[in-house]
């Protein structure tokens, strides 16, 4: 934890930003709090996200996303599951040019500038978020592969052909 209040002490000089002030205000809501996005894993999410391979017998959809990570300029998103807290390796979802479910470490991705997404509120699982966040960087066939067919879009479910209407060509 030596390494954590380093880094926010850092943070509180560097930006500003107060970790005491706002702990009051990261409990009043069950998300996790939304200042700084560069704080990968903030203090509430070491204490909730789980352990990894903690998470084998959940299935994909219901697998709660605790954060998801951004490089500005790159088109990849890391969605966080599981965490080993002590070396930073995580585990979940990798949306890049193939998206699959793998390892990544949150040390590393702290070198690159990452940043905590902080448009959605986390933790949600995979369902929950299919239609925001997922939906705009995964084709239908993307998602079916990656979650077995245990999810599909909203809009798919609802896309119906009206016969009687005609297309013309130009």
């Amino acid at each position: 934890m030596q390494v954590n209040n380093f880094r926010q002490d850092y943070i509180n000089r560097n930006t500003g930003y107060n970790h005491s002030e706002s702990k009051k205000a990261e409990h009043a809501s069950s998300f996790y709090s939304k200042v700084n996005p560069y704080d990968l894993m903030t203090e509430e999410m070491l204490e909730r996200v789980p352990e990894l391979y903690s998470q084998e017998d959940v299935a994909l959809a219901d697998k709660e996303v605790h954060a998801a990570y951004i490089i500005l300029g790159y088109d990849w998103t890391w969605y966080l599951t599981e965490c080993d807290k002590e070396t930073g390796d995580a585990f979940g979802l990798v949306v890049g040019l193939d998206p699959e479910w793998g390892y990544f470490n949150l040390k590393e991705l702290e070198k690159l500038n990452a940043q905590r997404l902080i448009l959605e509120d986390f933790p949600k699982t995979f369902r929950e978020i299919k239609d925001t966040e997922l939906s705009g960087q995964l084709t239908s066939e993307e998602l079916n592969r990656i979650f077995n067919g245990q999810l599909s879009f909203t809009t798919d479910e609802k896309i119906q052909l009206d016969e009687s209407y005609e297309y013309e060509l130009y």
